[in-house]
């Protein structure tokens, strides 16, 4: 019975779904400017935005002029990938990477669940990070001009 107890265990950090927190759904981020929805990818988890501020005034062909790499100032912010490359590790999400479309940056990151409300972003370039929480996004958001 302990050796079915134990795999039942492993299992669930093979499964994204399961490993870690349950992470997975649409987030406001701390500034209220965008929502990102987590889900699973593959063995690790991706985000992308699915709603930004500036939707309404701007259209949904806002690019991604800020990016350090020229061929990537075409993209489309709006469904952009910004989270991506994480491993389960615990009831974290670590070694992972966060893109941020308004500087044009990628910082290394984890994520944690505080509670079942907030999230925890850790972002760092060499040695300094800052930390941020993002909540579960408002029902009247997640359906509002999301692709």
């Amino acid at each position: 019975m302990k050796q079915v107890v134990i795999a039942l265990a492993l299992a669930g950090f093979a499964n994204p779904a399961l490993a870690g927190a349950d992470v997975m759904g649409r987030w406001l981020t701390q500034d209220g400017s965008s929502i990102v929805e987590i889900k699973p990818c593959g063995d690790s988890i991706c985000g992308s935005i699915v709603w930004f501020d500036e939707l309404e005034e701007l259209g949904p062909d806002v690019r991604d002029a800020r990016n350090k790499d020229p061929a990537q100032r075409e993209r489309r912010i709006l469904g952009l990938q910004i989270i991506d490359s994480f491993s389960a590790v615990g009831d974290q999400w670590k070694d992972g990477r966060i893109y941020d479309p308004r500087k044009g940056r990628t910082f290394r990151a984890e994520i944690a669940l505080r509670d079942p409300q907030q999230l925890r972003i850790k972002g760092c370039i060499g040695p300094i990070c800052q930390n941020q929480t993002w909540t579960r996004a408002p029902a009247q958001q997640i359906g509002a001009n999301t692709p």
